[in-house]
């Protein structure tokens, strides 16, 4: 079988927070005297137990994660770690999400002097690991509508400089997708690409919703849609990307095995969608595992697999040269 560390593709969706590397979130958190739950200390195998699955214990952890960055120094370290991982894999381009919110306090609470700063050390990691890198600016929806258009606005000042996207985020059954128009609007306006989470927890009704009212160009998750063949034509239609994660998937019981997880469905209706860590952090794995699941548990041969690192390519915002050279490398990874 072809080595998939050496398949080109691009990574599109991961979470600042659930990209820290699990012995640094230890390491950081012994030097603060920083008691963490045996979840976040050992394995992330653990949520497999039905009793730890689902979406508010995953937020815990995740929040207890979030607390330990403190310093602009720690935002520095995940953010380099995170692009060295992904060029280990075989990566060519991370697009990363970060809500700012948490972290302007360590920036003098000015947004911009943390986004410019998030900026700055990504270019400087782009350059030390030759991993493109872009940065999506996210909102959680936990934070309401009014929120998120500040953060839009944000983003849409940084869309020349290194802000590439804007994302929701957060349990999609928090607010009213209305709630977020104005925000998407805006940074529309900008130029930026359009990546809200969607269809993970709640069905295609609200998969649709999210579709007219937000006119996405990605859809983080989205496995909802194959339950409804006209949305999946919808979605063909609008060459919208979907940002599939299993093993995220799995551990928050939107599927029970991996074996259940849809991927020819969408393949075979032919959805563009690729494959993501979302929080490895939580999830144990990064991106190359969801390769290897997608090979192992899903019946994916090499073809499905060049191809979903293809959409991957396509669906980013690297430039045409770029997607062009990643593209024939993926063909080339073919024929070895």
């Amino acid at each position: 079988m072809r080595n998939l560390s050496q398949l080109p593709k691009c990574h599109l969706h991961l979470h600042f927070v659930g990209s820290m590397r699990g012995r640094t979130l230890i390491e950081l958190c012994r030097q603060k005297n920083i008691k963490l739950p045996y979840q976040l200390l050992k394995s992330s195998k653990v949520m497999l137990d039905p009793s730890q699955r689902g979406w508010h214990k995953f937020q815990e952890l995740y929040e207890i994660a979030r607390s330990c960055i403190d310093h602009p120094q720690e935002i520095q370290r995940i953010l380099f770690e995170a692009v060295e991982d992904d060029q280990l894999e075989g990566s060519r381009r991370l697009e990363i999400q970060v809500d700012p919110t948490t972290y302007v306090k360590l920036f003098d609470n000015s947004y911009e002097k943390c986004v410019e700063f998030i900026l700055e050390q990504l270019q400087a990691a782009s350059a030390k690991f030759g991993v493109e890198v872009g940065l999506i600016i996210a909102a959680s929806r936990l934070h309401g509508g009014e929120h998120a258009l500040k953060l839009a606005e944000l983003a849409a000042k940084y869309a020349d400089q290194g802000v590439i996207g804007f994302g929701l985020s957060n349990d999609e059954r928090v607010g009213s997708t209305s709630d977020f128009v104005p925000a998407f609007d805006v940074a529309r306006q900008a130029g930026l690409i359009l990546v809200p989470h969607g269809g993970e927890i709640l069905g295609p009704n609200s998969l649709k919703d999210i579709i007219e009212k937000l006119h996405p160009q990605r859809i983080g998750h989205g496995v909802s849609a194959v339950g409804d063949p006209q949305l999946l034509r919808e979605i063909v239609a609008q060459n919208i990307t979907l940002e599939f994660s299993p093993v995220s998937n799995l551990h928050l019981g939107v599927v029970n095995l991996y074996k259940d997880f849809p991927l020819h469905k969408f393949l075979d209706a032919g959805v563009r969608c690729c494959l993501n860590a979302d929080d490895p952090l939580l999830f144990e794995h990064r991106l190359l595992y969801q390769y290897v699941v997608a090979r192992e548990y899903m019946r994916a041969v090499d073809s499905d697999l060049a191809q979903l690192a293809k959409y991957s390519i396509i669906g980013s915002t690297a430039s045409h040269e770029s997607k062009r050279r990643w593209l024939k490398e993926v063909d080339q990874w073919q024929t070895v």
